[in-house]
C-alpha cells in the first residue's frame, strides 16, 4: 500500500494518520516522484536537471565546464543499470533460460559497472582522473557488449530490445565525456 493509500484510509484524528498524511504529502512533492510520472525524454530531462543542479551546487563543481555532459552520463549510467537489472530478471522468467545465460551475465556485469561509474562521476570534487577515465571506458565497453548480446534477442524479447537501447545510450554518454 502506498503512502497515499495509507493516508486516505486512516482517520485524520489519529497520530498514524498525521504521519501518513505528512509522508504522502512529502512524497508528492519529491522531485523523484514528479520525474517518475513524466514520460520518456521529459523524465530524463528532469532527472538530468536534478543531477546537474546538484553537481553545480558543489563548490568544486562550480568551477567545471563539463558538468552537463557528466550529469547526462551519470543519469545514463543509472538508467542503464536499472534496465539491465530488469532485463536479467525478465530473462530468468523466460522459458528458455539456458539460451539467455550470456545475456543475464552481461546484464549483471553491465549494471554493476554502470552503478560504479555513476557513483564515481557523481563525486564532483577532486578525485582521480585516471580512475574516472578507466571506469568510463570500462562502462562504455560493457554497455557495447551487453547491447550487442541483447540485440540478438530483441526480436523475441521486448526487455532485451529496451535493454539494448539503454546500453547504447549509456555507451554514447560515456564516449561523449571521454572525448571532452
Amino acid at each position: 500500500m502506498s503512502p497515499i493509500d495509507v493516508a486516505s484510509e486512516v482517520k485524520p484524528s489519529t497520530p498514524t494518520a498525521l504521519v501518513a498524511s505528512k509522508c504522502a504529502a512529502s512524497t508528492l512533492h519529491s522531485p523523484a516522484l514528479r520525474s517518475a510520472v513524466l514520460p520518456g525524454n521529459e523524465k530524463r530531462d528532469a532527472m538530468q536537471h536534478s543531477t546537474e543542479t546538484m553537481m553545480k551546487s558543489n563548490p568544486t563543481g562550480q568551477k567545471r565546464t563539463d558538468l552537463t555532459k557528466v550529469a547526462a552520463c551519470v543519469d545514463a549510467c543509472f538508467d542503464c543499470a536499472r534496465t539491465c537489472t530488469g532485463c536479467a530478471d525478465s530473462c530468468l522468467g523466460e522459458t528458455k533460460v539456458d539460451m539467455l545465460k550470456q545475456c543475464i551475465r552481461l546484464n549483471q556485469d553491465c549494471a554493476d559497472l554502470c552503478i560504479a561509474t555513476g557513483q564515481v562521476l557523481s563525486r564532483v570534487g577532486t578525485g582521480s582522473a585516471t580512475i574516472s577515465r578507466s571506469l568510463v571506458a570500462a562502462c562504455a565497453a560493457a554497455c557495447a557488449e551487453c547491447a550487442t548480446e541483447c540485440e540478438k534477442h530483441a526480436k523475441t524479447h521486448e526487455h532485451c530490445r529496451l535493454c539494448a537501447e539503454a546500453c547504447r545510450r549509456c555507451e554514447a554518454a560515456c564516449k561523449a565525456i571521454s572525448a571532452a
